[in-house]
This record gives structure tokens, C-alpha cells and sequence, in this order.
């Protein structure tokens, strides 16, 4: 695996970058992000043998609910990811490097500029798969809403403002049934 670095630093870099990117200063963002959710996880993938059903697949298409995702993955691949043709593209590990995902908050706040990153993972290596990701969003309280330079008169906002907390519970009820009110 890649050398690592601290992963917030990296998404640091990331989130200036993604900021200059829509003309805003590059420490727009921090401002929601003092005390950001943030998640590390190390995952495991075993091997799927066999014919593989859309149903038994690693991790089904999902897109990622926060801001970005930085992963680091080793060298067995099996990570797919949906371009904007709709056709599924294999993200082949490259050694040295990480895979950013773009989260759903970042599309929110782009107001569909940037587009979060719908991706699955089909591991038919015959090997064991390890991923480690690391998600970075903003602050619980943090309200997102399509920013100043990404909204006009003939591209008005599509989305109402929420707080980054009302979304990532929303998003872990849809995934988990039984946390859903009757």
C-alpha cells in the first residue's frame, strides 16, 4: 500500500482544491468543518466465486453520504465506478496512489456541478480484498446548501438547505430497515 499520510490532511488539500475549483477562497469550507464527522475504516471483501448475482456483490451501488472519501485499497481490485455514460468502469488499484470519491453533500453544495460518485464493489480476484477508506464530511451542525458561485438566475438552486447531521442519520436509517419508524 501507498505510503499514508495523515487522511486529513490529504482531504484538506482536496477540499481547498474542490473551493478554488468554484471560485471561492480555498478555506471556504472550513468554517463547517471545526469538528468534522470523520470515519476510518478497514475493510474486507473476501472473494466471490462463481456466478455473481447483483444481490451477493461486495458492496452494492451506493454513493458515499458525506463530503469526500479518500481510499486507500490494495492490489486486487474489484472497485467499479458508474461514469456519466451509465456504464460501469473498473477503477483499477494504481500502487502509490489514493481513489477520491465525491460525496453527497459535495454534489449538494456544487449544486450538481460536481456529481457524487456512485460505485460498487464485484471482487472476483479469488483473493481477499482490503480497502481502507477514510470519510470526511462536514460538521454535525453544519448547514449545506448550493454555495453563492454555483447558483443563478438561469441556474437556480435544486436543493432546500439541511445540516450534514439530518442527511447522514437519513441516509443510515435508509440502509438499516428495522431503525425505521412504523
Amino acid at each position: 500500500m501507498a505510503k499514508l499520510q495523515k487522511p486529513v490532511a490529504i482531504a484538506r488539500t482536496l477540499i481547498g482544491g474542490i473551493a478554488l475549483s468554484l471560485d471561492l477562497p480555498k478555506n471556504y469550507f472550513e468554517q463547517r468543518q471545526r469538528k468534522p464527522i470523520t470515519i476510518q475504516r478497514v475493510l474486507r471483501y473476501p472473494p466471490q466465486i462463481g456466478k455473481v448475482s447483483l444481490e451477493e456483490i461486495g458492496i452494492g451501488a451506493h454513493t458515499d453520504d458525506g463530503f469526500l472519501t479518500v481510499l486507500s485499497q490494495d492490489t486486487v481490485g474489484g472497485l467499479q465506478v458508474k461514469n456519466r455514460a451509465g456504464e460501469w468502469v473498473t477503477a483499477p488499484p494504481v500502487e502509490g496512489t489514493f481513489i477520491v470519491n465525491i460525496g453527497d453533500l459535495v454534489q449538494t453544495l456544487t449544486n450538481d456541478r460536481y456529481t457524487s460518485t456512485m460505485h460498487r464493489v464485484i471482487n472476483t480476484s479469488g483473493l481477499e480484498r482490503y480497502s481502507i477508506p477514510f470519510f470526511i464530511d462536514l460538521d454535525f451542525d453544519a448547514v449545506v446548501a448550493p454555495v453563492p458561485t454555483c447558483v443563478s438566475e438561469a441556474l437556480p438552486a435544486k436543493y432546500e438547505a439541511y445540516t450534514c447531521g439530518e442527511h447522514k442519520f437519513k441516509r443510515f436509517v435508509d440502509s438499516y430497515a428495522h431503525l425505521k419508524g412504523e
